[in-house]
């Protein structure tokens, strides 16, 4: 709607709200620490604005908070523990921010969560072991950060939900797992932009609902033969392929 100025402290009074959804308008300032205040909320969607600062770390408290997106904004510094202790949320997008720093090892907290969306950001370290405990999970989306290490060997076999994985433009290294035939549903896999090394795995021609492979841009090695029945539309073989894409 066009919306602009900063949000009131006043909205934390309205303690009967289950959901706020104020996406694309052009709000500015600090999240003002009263919306800790709506206990019922459930929904919280204040993507698309121009919002900085720090996220609070108050927010932990919205015990009921099942979707929380704050993407596409401004907000800076580390991504507070407190997140991790809203243990029904279901889906979580800070993209296209300026937030630093590991992802915290308490994200294996979150059981119910689904949706896992940290996109362009300045993420620094390797994945958390206890990520790959948030068996429910159907999108890893970590796009653009400076993300390192490994990728465990089993990662489908500990996230067998995946959907969609986007890790592409980090430094993640180690080769490139075997296990992705047990995501099941895996649609799309992003892994562009990396320092993966070894050849590409065999094992990738079994993942029978994948239509996208990004893999170009690493340090692949050998490409093991293609077996018969790939189902996929999209692979991105060359730098500069990858370079044209979102992923």
């Amino acid at each position: 709607m066009g919306l602009k100025g900063t949000i009131p402290p006043h909205l934390g009074n309205l303690s009967f709200l289950v959901s706020i959804d104020m996406k694309g308008n052009s709000f500015q300032g600090n999240l003002p620490v009263e919306l800790a205040q709506l206990r019922r909320l459930r929904v919280l969607d204040l993507s698309s604005n121009s919002f900085t600062g720090q996220i609070p770390a108050s927010l932990g408290f919205l015990s009921e908070i099942q979707d929380l997106s704050l993407r596409n904004n401004n907000f800076s510094g580390f991504i507070p523990a407190t997140i991790f202790n809203l243990s029904k949320l279901e889906m979580l997008d800070l993209s296209f921010n300026s937030l630093r720093g590991k992802l915290p090892e308490e994200i294996g907290k979150l059981q119910n969560l689904k949706d896992l969306g940290i996109q362009d950001n300045q993420l620094t370290g390797s994945l958390p072991f206890e990520l790959y405990n948030v068996s429910g999970l159907e999108r890893l989306a970590l796009t653009r950060n400076s993300l390192s290490g490994e990728l465990p060997d089993d990662i489908c076999g500990r996230l067998p939900g995946l959907e969609g994985i986007y890790l592409s433009w980090n430094a993640i290294s180690g080769r490139i797992p075997l296990s992705f035939p047990e995501c099941r549903r895996l649609t799309l896999l992003s892994l562009s932009n990396n320092a993966f090394v070894g050849p590409i795995p065999r094992e990738i021609g079994n993942v029978t609902m994948l239509d996208a492979l990004y893999l170009g841009a690493n340090n692949l090695t050998a490409v093991s033969p293609s077996p018969e029945g790939w189902a996929v539309m999209v692979v991105a073989a060359s730098e500069a392929a990858v370079s044209r894409s979102r992923f």
